[in-house]
Formats: C-alpha cells, structure tokens, sequence
C-alpha cells in the first residue's frame, strides 16, 4: 500500500512539473500598456521583463506579473530613459526581486528617470551596461545585444538596447525606439538582424523601420506597441506598408502572447482569446495630493506622480479622494 501511494505521489509531482513546463516553457507577452513599451518573456521559469511602460502601468505590470505568479525577474531591462519605457520600472524594483539589471550609457534629467535611479539604490541593485555582441542566457534562450553599436547618439531613441533572442531555431527582435540611424549602424556592424518575429520600433514611427532594415530583418510576424487614438498618428501608414507580412497592435489586439510549440510559432491576442493577467488601468492618482482622476482631467499631475489605478475601488482603497474636476 505504502509503494503505491509513493508512486502516487512521483506520478503527480511529475504530472505537476509537466503542466508548469507547459504554460512557462516559453512565452513572450507584448503587455498591453496604451501608448509605451513592456515585454515579458518567459523560459523555463526563468524571467525577463524588458521596460515597463509609463508611470501610470507601474501597477498594471506589477498586477500582471503576480497573476502569473512571478516573484522574481532575472533580468530586467530599461531599454533607454523615456518615462515611457521606464515609468512604472522604479514600482517593479520595488516590487521584485531582480538578479540583473540592464541599462545603456544614457541619462535623462526627468523626474521618472530620477525614481528609476532611487528605487535602484534603495533596492541596492547594480547597473549592466551591456555592449555590443554581449550575450545572455534565459532558460534556453540566447540574448544577444546588437545596439547601440555607439554611444554619441543625439537621439536618447538611438541609445535604445536592442536585444535578439533565439529559442528553438526561431528568432526575435526587440528594437525598442531605436530610429534608422541607430539601425543603420547596426547595419552597417554587419549584425545578423534576420528574425521571424518584430518588435517595431518606436510605436511605428516614421522615424524607425528604413526599407533597407526592414528588409534584413524580413519578419514573418511584427508587433506594435501603440496606444489607441495616439496623438503621435503611430504607427505611421508609411512603415505599416513597409513592413508588410502580419502585423499585431496592440491598441487593436490588447496583449499579444507569442509561444513555440511543435516548432511552430503560435500567437494569441487578447481581442480573441482573452488574457486573465491583464487588468487595465482606467483612473490616474496624483501621488502627491492623493486625488484620483479620469485620463483626460485637467488637473492630471505630471508624469513622475502618476500613479495608475484600476477602478474607483481601487483608488479608495489606497487612500485617494474623488478629484472634484472631472468627478471620476
């Protein structure tokens, strides 16, 4: 009897091991975080978030994470000093614990930026400057860097990591906001820039995507981050055509989820297969006066206070009172 049940017992440990293997195995998740950037890969249980969108999605990524019941990032990257890449990075730090850090050589004098850096030190993390053909492992991912090839670039876009990562043959390539100077130069180091799968840069901006990058990089599928009615015109028409082949937005699609299965690439969109993870921001908090807003109230504070909520509830809760403005 005692034989059995212990057979039992491996049977569905094993069984356990294998269900976990197969939701975590190997995941990218395009969070949909409005008009920023935040990317989630997962490989075999190890992590990697890459930005994590504006101020305001801080709480939204963090929310997002836990209900995949994450509790550690191995590597987090901040792909340059936008607050729209790096705002709610200061309340993930705060958040998880994170094994590396990865940052490029640039600063930025915004109030985002300066809460990044506090929420480092206080967090006594250390900052990676990775450089070019730097590798990294992720589960059984290999992460290479392939920009900024340098380090005087006008643009802070320019300055942006771009990072390929190859799982199972198949190839991704998370170019941030780099702009086609940047991309010329990664042309120009001759990188190997051939991927089945696309981060757009920039939202789709006119000022990423060149013909001849698009063209080296020849994507079967591409992923926009983009917010819906953008007052930027993103992603533009002109580098929608460009880019041709299948392309997911995510002001369209909500979170767009690639997976390998059978060597194949499989991808799910919230608009069709919904997301349990993702719990959309609908109200601001203003972290200084603690007054909670609609998005389009005149009295929306600065980037560096916002604070993203969920609902009414949500914000009540967290000790924030009605803005008597907009009467959320």
């Amino acid at each position: 009897m005692m034989k059995r049940y212990m057979l039992s017992v491996v049977m569905l440990l094993v069984v356990c091991t294998i269900g976990a293997v197969t939701i975590r195995d190997f995941e990218v998740h395009f969070i949909d975080v409005g008009q920023a950037d935040s990317t989630l890969i997962v490989d075999s249980g190890k992590t990697m978030l890459i930005d994590a969108g504006n101020n305001a999605d801080g709480r939204l990524v963090i929310h997002y994470l836990k209900s995949m019941g994450i509790d550690h990032i191995d590597i987090l990257v901040g792909t340059h000093p936008h607050e729209d890449h790096i705002g709610g990075m200061d309340a993930v730090i705060d958040e998880f614990s994170v094994s590396t850090l990865l940052m490029p050589a640039k600063i930025h004098t915004t109030g985002s930026f300066e809460d990044l850096l506090d929420a480092i030190d206080r967090n006594r993390l250390s900052i990676t400057v990775p450089k070019v053909n730097d590798t990294f492992t992720l589960g059984k991912s290999e992460i290479t860097v392939i920009a900024p090839v340098r380090t005087d670039y006008f643009s802070i876009n320019d300055h942006s990591l771009v990072l390929q990562l190859v799982r199972d043959g198949k190839r991704f390539l998370f170019e941030a906001d780099a702009e086609s100077t940047s991309e010329w130069h990664m042309i120009g180091n001759k990188a190997d820039l051939a991927s089945d799968v696309l981060k757009v840069a920039h939202h789709g901006s006119d000022t990423s995507t060149n013909s001849t990058f698009i063209n080296m990089v020849n994507p079967s599928i591409s992923v926009i981050h983009v917010g819906k009615d953008n007052p930027y015109g993103h992603p533009s028409y002109t580098v929608m055509n460009r880019i041709g082949n299948t392309i997911y937005r995510t002001d369209q699609e909500g979170t767009v989820t690639i997976t390998i299965e059978q060597g194949s690439i499989m991808v799910r969109t919230a608009r069709v297969h919904g997301n349990e993870y993702w719990k959309g921001i609908t109200l601001i908090g203003d972290t200084s006066t603690k007054m909670f807003h609609m998005p389009g109230c005149s009295l929306l504070p600065t980037e560096a206070r916002q604070e993203g909520l969920f609902d009414r509830e949500d914000a009540l809760s967290l000790g924030y009172r009605a803005c008597s403005i907009c009467k959320p």
